[in-house]
């Protein structure tokens, strides 16, 4: 069923299985995902704040 799926398919259906699942014990644990179309937006702003050093304060 994945077989003719790319990488980025196969996470879309992950992450919506997620959020179908259970989204208040995702919640309660911290399990929070940013949209594809959000982090691809974000990406592509990046650029624009120049070179130094990146910090991901959601990287514990």
């Amino acid at each position: 069923m994945l077989a003719d799926l790319s990488i980025g398919e196969i996470s879309v259906c992950y992450e919506a299985l997620l959020a179908s699942l259970d989204p208040a014990s995702r919640r309660s644990s911290g399990q929070y995902f940013t949209p594809d179309d959000a982090a691809e937006f974000m990406a592509s702003r990046a650029k624009d704040f120049g070179e130094g050093v990146w910090m991901d304060p959601a990287a514990a």
